[in-house]
């Protein structure tokens, strides 16, 4: 595996909101940015732009119902995420 793209998995799933959002959903398995939001106390718009990083790296994946945005873990991760999310 490239030692780069390593690099950006491990600082986007090593930061505290991030590493929230992630253990929430192996938890609940989907939520809406609203709910994630509260969930890590932070503001929607914040949430987001974790989400959104998040999402770029194909860890997570959203959907959208209506007006509503969910997401859940990428079904499609790279097996180095899926080692490193188990233990999350």
């Amino acid at each position: 595996m490239d030692h780069r793209l390593l690099q950006r998995y491990l600082k986007a799933i090593g930061g505290g909101p991030r590493l929230g959002i992630i253990a929430y959903l192996r938890k609940h398995h989907s939520a809406s940015v609203s709910h994630i939001a509260q969930v890590i106390h932070r503001s929607v718009t914040t949430s987001s732009i974790h989400l959104s990083h998040l999402e770029r790296l194909g860890i997570i994946e959203r959907r959208r119902r209506g007006q509503e945005v969910f997401y859940r873990l990428s079904l499609a991760q790279h097996p180095v995420v899926k080692a490193i999310l188990k233990e999350v």
